[in-house]
């Protein structure tokens, strides 16, 4: 008689343990199951992560694809950060340029900044300008007060990407700014052009 209960005794607890166990392992494999929708749900996969944008080296913008959908996501890098691939703009042997993050609304995006005189448009006399910039026409160079200026006459144009345009260096058309005449005053038209790190210090600057 006690050998028959000690038996039953045993199955009860070797079931019980059974049952346990099924049911631990259930709960980890539904625990498994929720967080693996998740992040199914929630992570993007990241198609050619990467910097994609050479318009302005203060922010990083990715591609993702999202239950697959394409989309561009732009992030600014932290201010301070080194904008290493803005060559174009800045002499790096002479300086780090760093971002500059907008804080009073005054720039659509950051923008790599960096000592007047590392700038690839710091001059110190006309000399100094005439190959830095790339032009499909003929131009006029100066340096005023430190900084080179350029002029084109003649353009038939008051649009401004089109004066960009007469910049064969594409890349470089980021550092320079345009500005162009009004045809109603000027019809032959005109645009000027300084590099946006070192603007002339004085004189007329043209404006946009």
């Amino acid at each position: 008689m006690d050998r028959f209960f000690d038996k039953t005794f045993i199955k009860l607890n070797t079931n019980k343990f059974n049952i346990l166990r099924n049911y631990i392992l259930l709960i980890i494999l539904l625990i498994l199951a929720i967080f693996c929708l998740i992040r199914l749900y929630q992570t993007p996969a990241c198609v050619g992560l990467g910097t994609l944008s050479v318009s302005n080296d203060c922010q990083n913008n990715f591609l993702t694809v999202n239950g697959g959908i394409s989309s561009y996501q732009s992030y600014n890098k932290f201010n301070g950060s080194s904008c290493d691939l803005d060559e174009v703009c800045f002499n790096h042997s002479l300086c780090q340029p760093t971002c500059e993050l907008c804080t009073g609304g005054e720039c659509e995006k950051p923008k790599c900044v960096g000592p007047r005189e590392c700038c690839n448009g710091f001059c110190v006399e006309d000399s100094d300008c005439e190959f830095k910039v790339p032009f499909a026409t003929t131009y006029n160079f100066s340096c005023v007060t430190g900084g080179c200026l350029y002029k084109i006459y003649n353009t038939d144009t008051e649009n401004m990407e089109n004066c960009l345009n007469y910049i064969t260096d594409i890349p470089l058309r980021k550092c320079i700014h345009a500005t162009t005449s009004d045809l109603q005053v000027f019809p032959n038209g005109y645009c000027w052009y300084y590099f946006g790190c070192t603007i002339p210090l004085s004189g007329q600057v043209p404006k946009v």
